[in-house]
């Protein structure tokens, strides 16, 4: 079953994307589903160094970060996007112990849940705004 943005009220706010994932497949599908749900930019990078390298050049509304990078930790990806006040959404396998306020997508997903990881970044950008 295909969820499309039209299953919502309103648009998502967000038309650009970074995503840091590793595998390409599993890529290539979150950018599927990214555009279906309205997102008109999705770019992604399997590695935590191409990703920090495109974040000069380019401002995303969010980004989709895999945990387990090839090329080390994503720390540094993820303090360049809080200066930059962009949210995130944690992808992983197994849910990590200390995400704070963060959203996180397990690895295997149902497009319901990537949506509803959106929702709740979308639900925290207003509360804080």
């Amino acid at each position: 079953m295909s969820i499309s943005i039209s299953t919502r009220r309103h648009p998502l706010p967000f038309k650009r994307a970074v995503v840091l994932e590793r595998d390409l497949l599993f890529a290539l599908n979150i950018e599927a589903d990214l555009k279906e749900f309205g997102l008109t930019e999705v770019r992604s990078f399997p590695t935590n160094g191409m990703a920090l390298t495109a974040l000069v050049n380019f401002q995303p509304d969010i980004a989709l970060i895999d945990t387990e990078v090839t090329d080390g930790t994503t720390d540094a990806l993820r303090v360049m996007l809080e200066i930059k006040g962009i949210p995130m959404v944690i992808v992983s396998h197994e849910q990590p112990e200390a995400l704070g306020v963060i959203p996180w997508l397990p690895k295997t997903y149902h497009p319901h849940q990537l949506l509803f990881a959106l929702e709740t970044v979308e639900g925290m950008r207003k509360l804080n705004h």
